[in-house]
């Protein structure tokens, strides 16, 4: 199976994200990957997710 990692700022925009998410999810499963979600909580945090 393969794996998929949506790092993604919890803050940001108008907090329409969570709908999204589910969304692209539900997209990704159907295409046979494993989601990791890693919401950020500050600054420069997604640079460490992403490594």
């Amino acid at each position: 199976m393969r794996r998929a990692a949506l790092i993604y700022n919890p803050k940001s925009g108008r907090q329409r994200h969570a709908r999204r998410l589910d969304g692209l999810t539900a997209r990704l499963r159907a295409g046979g990957y494993t989601i990791d979600l890693a919401p950020t909580g500050g600054p420069g945090q997604a640079t460490g997710l992403a490594r």
